[in-house]
């Protein structure tokens, strides 16, 4: 299947926008620091391609169906997003030089197996990501909550994640 007048190719994605960070005239002042995005179910095949980097992660909660927004166990996730990509940035930083918990919570969760995706230029990355995890979702059903992920060598970090609002 040829794309629009045959520039893309079977399997293309539509769009990369991933090597765009590294024209420095398009990166605002104070947006270098990496946002770490830990994703899941159908958002990890739309969204990875566009990650400057990439790993298997996973976190633990609860999913009912791939396209379902994951549960969280209470008092799992650290902090909700300002809605500011480079704050919320620079806080996972700040974070992340502490230690997060890398134990199962208490209660029957299971493990939430996806990718943690890093991104550079936040600011100007994230708002489209965040818009296309979030469609066909009430707009009250959605929060981004910075939350422990366990990395594929076992390396614990706060990444955010988009999950069930109202369960912490």
């Amino acid at each position: 299947m040829a794309g629009a007048m045959g520039i893309l190719k079977e399997g293309e994605p539509l769009m990369t926008l991933a090597w765009l960070h590294q024209i420095p005239d398009l990166i605002p002042p104070g947006d270098q620091t990496p946002y770490q995005l830990f994703v899941y179910g159908t958002q990890m095949f739309l969204l990875a391609r566009n990650a400057d980097h990439q790993e298997y992660a996973f976190t633990w909660g609860h999913l009912c169906s791939p396209r379902s927004l994951l549960e969280i166990p209470d008092g799992f996730g650290f902090s909700r997003s300002t809605g500011n990509p480079i704050e919320d940035a620079e806080a996972q930083e700040v974070i992340n030089k502490g230690l997060p918990p890398s134990g199962k919570p208490s209660g029957a969760w299971e493990k939430t197996i996806g990718r943690l995706l890093t991104f550079q230029s936040p600011s100007w990355r994230i708002p489209p990501v965040d818009r296309l995890i979030r469609f066909g979702y009430p707009e009250d059903a959605v929060d981004l909550t910075l939350l422990p992920v366990m990395r594929g060598g076992g390396q614990a970090t706060w990444a955010w994640c988009h999950v069930k609002r109202g369960v912490r």
